[in-house]
């Protein structure tokens, strides 16, 4: 299943919109590391991470309910695995991951690996390092819209992807809220940039008749 949507470019939280991509939808996940509980419980349900209901940037926004409660979170897991599965072989460019962070003692940003099923093993296909940096800390009660953690260019022929979530040693906390897939956007044909050019041709041709006359 594929949904037309709005790509978000750049590997920083708080990015600006780039151009237009389908997103490729799994069918299913899993984790392979249980989720934990704090103050509050950030258990998964199954479709948090795929349900296209984005969260908010404060993790403590609305003390857990609504949309704070899209957040699925671990504490003290070095690294998780989320293997999402789709209904057959799917090309996807880009990955792009949810996520937020307060304080780098607490809930930070997670670096990511991303690993497609190839012939009967994973096998990576991109790595974003996210070394801790304070300037990205957000409030815990921001209302505005979370940002995304991406990679591209990934180049993935599949039916099944991991991303990897591997967590700083400071922050104990790391949290997720959608993970979504977007096919690669196609390049413009030849017929298409041909058309492009007639208005640039035809303007052209009006300022040699204007010098001509």
């Amino acid at each position: 299943m594929i949904r037309s949507t709005l790509l978000f470019a750049g590997l920083s939280l708080g990015l600006g919109l780039a151009q237009a991509a389908t997103e490729v939808l799994p069918t299913s996940y899993t984790l392979d590391q249980a989720t934990s509980c704090g103050t509050y419980c950030y258990h998964d349900g199954g479709q948090e991470l795929t349900d296209g209901r984005y969260g908010v940037a404060g993790w403590a926004a609305d003390l857990g309910n609504g949309p704070a409660a899209e957040w699925v979170g671990w504490s003290g897991q070095p690294i998780v695995n989320i293997d999402f599965s789709f209904a057959g072989p799917v090309a996807v460019d880009t990955v792009a991951f949810g996520t937020t962070q307060n304080r780098v003692d607490d809930v930070v940003l997670p670096s990511l690996e991303v690993f497609a099923w190839v012939a009967g093993a994973w096998q990576s296909v991109g790595t974003l390092n996210t070394p801790e940096d304070s300037a990205r800390d957000v409030d815990p009660s921001n209302t505005s819209a979370h940002g995304f953690l991406t990679l591209s260019g990934l180049g993935i022929v599949s039916d099944r992807i991991r991303v990897q979530a591997r967590f700083s040693s400071d922050g104990p906390w790391t949290f997720v809220d959608e993970v979504d897939f977007y096919a690669p956007v196609p390049e413009a044909s030849a017929g298409g940039m041909a058309l492009a050019s007639l208005p640039l041709v035809w303007a052209a041709s009006r300022c040699r008749k204007r010098r001509h006359s």
